[in-house]
């Protein structure tokens, strides 16, 4: 079922913010998290839900998603604010700042320029 919890996202997922702790008690500032909304036509996915952007926030990440990256799911800018992340309109600037840039699928190629040096993409 297309745009449904995927049960294998969740384990990734688990396992990603586990990996993630070590790095970010030695961090000065917290981490910088951005989830840009997919472009691939006919994604209907999303990779990360308020109920997620929460449970990072909570370990001291900084979360910021693009607007709208909730729609496809019906899914408010305001649920995720709500959940302790940011919400931007700047992609690019976004790109830029985040130590990891979390998506479903690989980045176009034009973008990929875009990424800040060493920063981490999972996808």
């Amino acid at each position: 079922e297309r745009g449904g919890p995927n049960p294998r996202s969740a384990v990734v997922f688990r396992e990603t913010i586990s990996a993630l702790e070590p790095l970010h008690l030695h961090a000065r500032a917290p981490m910088h998290i951005f989830v840009p909304k997919e472009t691939h036509p006919g994604e209907t996915r999303v990779a990360l839900t308020p109920e997620s952007a929460a449970k990072l926030v909570k370990k001291g990440l900084a979360v910021t998603v693009e607007s709208g990256l909730g729609a496809p799911i019906g899914v408010s800018d305001e649920a995720f604010t709500a959940a302790g992340a940011a919400v931007s309109a700047d992609r690019n600037g976004q790109l830029a700042a985040a130590d990891l840039v979390l998506r479903l699928r690989k980045p176009p190629t034009e973008e990929v320029p875009l990424h800040k040096r060493g920063a981490i993409h999972v996808s």
